[in-house]
């Protein structure tokens, strides 16, 4: 409990802080701004302006050691009060400082209660930095500190290697190519930003956990959550070149292909989206890269830091009136972001790379994939990211800046699918299996799913099985090695080969009892595939259910192959047209009465309008969200035997 007081605590007066301007401006650190990014911001283009200008420029980095547990719990309550934090709040955090200990679990067990005392006998330093850390407990580390100093002499550029010293200790004077790691990123003068090794390392964990005995879903997993967000921060904030991840894209692809047990023809779009869609929700790095390149972007001119946005604004304004040369306006900054080559572009300029150029270049990129647009925007006099996505246009300004990146990536994965719908082969599934994550909750965490229907379920979605018609070399026979119809494909043999009819009969039987078990009792009677009488012609619905208010409700089930989502709608209209006649004869006696019909695809899709239908008869949402995950894997599981029975001629049931 103290541990979450104190969070709360934490989390209230930082709040109060930030609203009532009491934290320096240069601060980064425990804010809601992203520190780092914009630290490294700053830094990057201080160096990148010097060359450019052929300025002087000096930095220094100084490291503090034990920073964090080296303040006198005094200095924090006095400068509490010099902020004018309440004196309620003062004393809270005084009794909390006030005898408190740790202890450190060993191996002989429990280590004596360790006061939590800060540092307070510091000596007095000569440098004035050095003596106003002192005061309020802070020492230097010289071993991890660094400078960098350069100037320019005529035509070259000079780097001063005199070294600097800190309580006379002299520290490392960074040369040419020389670097120094600051939050996180390589800093230096003409530092080759080579990450290969972050990504060559991530490669060979993926390529463990592939061959590790865990199970399909759990490596999914493992490369998802703990392996590839290692090198998110590196992709949001450092240059990283394309050719650097290369090897990494294709080792994701070729994991991913083979956990889901997919044939190296499959298309590798299927990888990349999100599981709710029916993904291994593992990155594309080479349009990852494009996406935060420009987030990065929009964020640093965005920036609630004045100093930040005014320096990304400079450096696009020089980068743009080096190109063109006049001064630009908003527009002529928005033209160069998209990547403008008529006009005032269509020229070539040397210069330096910068997070503007850079910006430039992943929208001529990502304009292919995904239609946005920088644009002008006169009523905030700034620039804002215009996203052309179906049906609802969206206009990103400055101040949504932290939900550009999901913002993009949500297109561009919009884009994969619809890449993947137009194939008339691998995308005839994608249209209804992406509606909704309950077709695809397996892929998450494999629940209610035997290994059998992993390795059959990704391969059936795609069309990539192994029948006589979707052979991808061969020209044998394509007729059905059981009825002889003239193409053996997929929907053929779960949905139309009479062979297996009394499997069908299973698969729509496993649906219909579960629906049945979870209608409440007290709303009325069930009966199941009970004559309707005087209706004329004879129709048998599967459920009907009569309630005690007095209202009849009707539902038909049916398994439908899901070529494309209208196949869903198409079987569902049948139904209701089939039993139009039962509803007509209710309603002419005046009698309240509903008829709609259970539709689920033969690959495990969910019809978002079955939702509706579970409602009507009684079905509380919280058991539903359940029982779409049970009857999807029970049509799965009786989809992969009536496929493996096909081949094999084995009953599987």
């Amino acid at each position: 409990m103290g541990k979450v007081f104190s969070s709360v605590l934490a989390a209230r007066l930082s709040s109060w802080a930030n609203i009532n301007n009491r934290l320096s401006p240069f601060q980064k650190g425990f804010r809601e701004s992203e520190g780092c990014v914009e630290h490294n911001f700053l830094l990057e283009q201080a160096i990148v302006n010097a060359k450019r200008s052929r300025s002087d420029l000096a930095l220094a980095w100084l490291d503090l050691e034990n920073a964090l547990g080296s303040i006198p719990h005094s200095f924090i309550l006095k400068f509490l009060h010099a902020v004018g934090v309440p004196s309620s709040v003062s004393n809270i955090i005084l009794s909390l400082y006030t005898g408190a200990s740790s202890e450190i679990r060993c191996g002989a067990g429990w280590t004596p209660p360790i006061s939590m005392e800060a540092g307070e006998s510091l000596q007095i330093h000569l440098d004035s930095l050095v003596h106003t850390a002192a005061r309020i407990g802070l020492r230097f580390t010289p071993p991890k500190c660094a400078s960098l100093t350069f100037y320019h002499a005529r035509s070259a550029r000079v780097v001063n290697e005199d070294l600097l010293s800190i309580f006379g200790t002299p520290i490392p004077s960074l040369t040419g190519p020389d670097a120094y790691k600051y939050l996180g990123l390589r800093v230096g003068l003409n530092f080759y930003h080579n990450n290969s090794r972050l990504f060559d390392t991530a490669r060979a964990d993926i390529l463990k956990v592939r061959d590790s005995l865990l199970a399909p879903w759990q490596k999914l997993h493992a490369i998802r959550s703990i392996i590839l967000p290692r090198l998110d921060f590196t992709c949001r904030n450092a240059h990283v070149r394309k050719s650097q991840t290369q090897s990494l894209d294709k080792t994701i692809v070729s994991t991913a292909k083979h956990v889901l047990h997919l044939p190296s023809r499959s298309k590798t779009t299927i990888v990349h989206l999100a599981c709710s869609k029916g993904g291994a929700a593992l990155p594309l790095f080479r349009d990852l890269l494009d996406v935060q390149t420009i987030g990065h972007a929009f964020r640093s001119l965005s920036s609630s830091d004045a100093m930040v946005s005014d320096v990304a604004r400079a450096c696009l304004v020089s980068v743009v009136h080096k190109k063109t040369r006049v001064a630009p306006d908003h527009c002529t900054l928005a033209d160069f972001l998209n990547g403008s080559t008529s006009g005032r572009f269509i020229g070539e300029s040397s210069d330096y790379s910068t997070v503007c150029s850079r910006a430039r270049h992943a929208t001529q990129r990502l304009c292919n994939k995904i239609r946005f647009e920088w644009a002008a925007s006169e009523a905030t006099d700034s620039l804002v990211l215009n996203v052309h996505r179906s049906p609802n246009p969206v206009s990103v300004a400055p101040s949504a800046a932290k939900i550009v990146v999901r913002i993009l990536r949500n297109e561009l994965e919009a884009s994969y699918i619809a890449g993947l719908y137009s194939l008339p082969d691998q995308g005839k599934t994608i249209g209804a299996v992406s509606l909704l994550p309950a077709s695809n909750h397996l892929i998450q965490a494999g629940h209610y799913t035997r290994f059998c229907d992993w390795n059959f379920i990704h391969r059936a979605r795609l069309g990539v099985l192994q029948l006589n018609a979707t052979k991808r070399f061969g020209r044998g026979n394509p007729c059905c090695r059981k009825c002889g119809y003239a193409r053996e494909t997929i929907p053929h043999v779960l949905n139309h080969c009479k062979v297996h009819s009394s499997a069908w009969k299973g698969r729509h039987d496993a649906i219909q009892n579960r629906i049945k078990k979870a209608i409440p009792s007290y709303l009325g009677s069930v009966t199941i595939n009970k004559k309707f009488p005087g209706v004329t012609p004879t129709l048998i619905p599967d459920l009907v259910l009569r309630k005690k208010s007095g209202e009849t409700v009707i539902v038909d089930f049916t398994v439908a192959f899901e070529d494309r989502y209208d196949s869903l709608v198409t079987a569902r209209n049948n139904k209701v047209t089939k039993y139009q006649p039962i509803l007509e004869s209710l309603r002419a006696t005046g009698e309240p009465a509903f008829l709609d019909a259970i539709v689920v695809g033969s690959l495990g899709s969910w019809d978002p309008a079955n939702d509706s239908v579970l409602l009507r008869l009684g079905i509380s949402r919280k058991y539903s969200n359940l029982m779409w995950r049970l009857i999807c894997s029970d049509v799965i599981r009786w989809s992969r035997d009536i496929y493996i029975e096909h081949l094999t001629g084995k009953r599987q049931y």
